[in-house]
């Protein structure tokens, strides 16, 4: 199984990421494109887009980012971090 992240603005010089987050459908489509020239494979398991990727899954999404991802294509994962002294994910996301 190969996954990649996808939506970072990232810095080319310092490799750095910047605080602004772009998941738009182009930005998408150019990570998918250039991840099997880095990898050495023709297919990522853990997104789903045009016949390339098996699954989608998130990682700590907002309630209403897990319903506009999930009316277009549904969702195989959402990661969260569960801390017993902070249950905030839980009451946010899972029923």
């Amino acid at each position: 199984m190969l996954e990649t992240k996808f939506g970072f603005d990232l810095n080319p010089v310092t490799g750095m990421r910047a605080s602004v987050l772009d998941s738009r459908p182009d930005r998408i489509r150019r990570a998918v494109d250039a991840m099997p020239t880095r990898s050495g494979t023709d297919r990522i398991d853990t997104l789903a887009a045009g016949g390339k990727m098996l699954h989608l899954g998130m990682s700590w999404p907002v309630l209403e980012t897990v319903r506009r991802a999930h009316a277009g294509l549904p969702l195989s994962v959402i990661r969260i971090e569960c801390l017993k002294i902070w249950r905030g994910p839980e009451k946010a996301i899972l029923p």
